[in-house]
């Protein structure tokens, strides 16, 4: 195939969005939107387009192997529909759009990421007997973990303080992050050490969730109420 053309930045955006998160064990869209009336789309399992398309749109019939074997399939848009998404299929596609027999093609890379969602669905925190949400009695210098299991990609977790008056002085310290990987999905743990020094709060309210830039993908957290007791670490 001759005369291929790439975009990238703002104008590759328009066409697919790349990275794309597809669940494992459902039906995945690659999603791409390109100009209507095109006259072919050619789907690539790889970012060799010498290699035969696993799916081709042209003149509104779908073609290729990978769509006579049931794995893929095509929107009228020219998006990718992956009808059981595996880890295999966590790489990057390409897609080769002719939007006219007279033009040059448009040539796009996309990358797939395929995420497991954690179990139980929320960060543990520890002591809190597997509820999301719990209160905890510590001293005012004390040591908490938190951890979700079973997550892929690998992520970050992080503390946030819920409170109104952001200048108390709370503050988290000596964070320790560990992973382990079990087969293909990850378990993340997050132990830290906190410290309130204002004695008369009896209170306070903190949070455990992924950080950025995967808080979007996992839009899960565990609240927590600390009850403070007296004395130290």
């Amino acid at each position: 195939m001759s005369a291929l053309f790439s975009v990238s930045g703002e104008e590759r955006h328009e066409y697919c969005k790349s990275p794309q998160h597809l669940e494992l064990g459902t039906t995945g869209t690659i999603r791409c939107s390109f100009e209507e009336g095109f006259f072919g789309v050619f789907w690539y399992n790889s970012s060799d387009v010498e290699e035969r398309a696993i799916i081709t749109l042209k003149d509104t019939v779908k073609d290729g192997e990978g769509y006579l074997s049931g794995e893929f399939d095509i929107q009228s848009d020219g998006s990718l529909i992956i009808n059981h998404v595996s880890l295999r299929h966590d790489k990057v596609f390409t897609v080769v759009v002719f939007n006219s027999t007279l033009q040059d093609p448009v040539h796009l890379s996309v990358r797939v990421v395929v995420y497991v969602n954690p179990f139980p669905r929320y960060p543990v925190v520890h002591d809190c007997e597997n509820q999301g949400n719990c209160v905890l009695e510590k001293q005012r210098e004390d040591v908490i973990t938190c951890s979700v299991y079973g997550i892929r990609p690998e992520v970050n977790l992080e503390w946030k303080i819920l409170h109104g008056r952001e200048e108390f002085p709370h503050f988290f310290s000596n964070h320790n992050l560990t992973v382990t990987k079990d087969e293909n999905t990850f378990d993340i743990f997050l132990t830290s050490v906190f410290q309130s020094t204002v004695e008369y709060e009896e209170r306070m309210t903190i949070e455990c969730k992924i950080s950025e830039p995967m808080a979007m993908l996992f839009p899960i957290s565990s609240k927590v109420v600390l009850s403070f007791t007296e004395g130290k670490l």
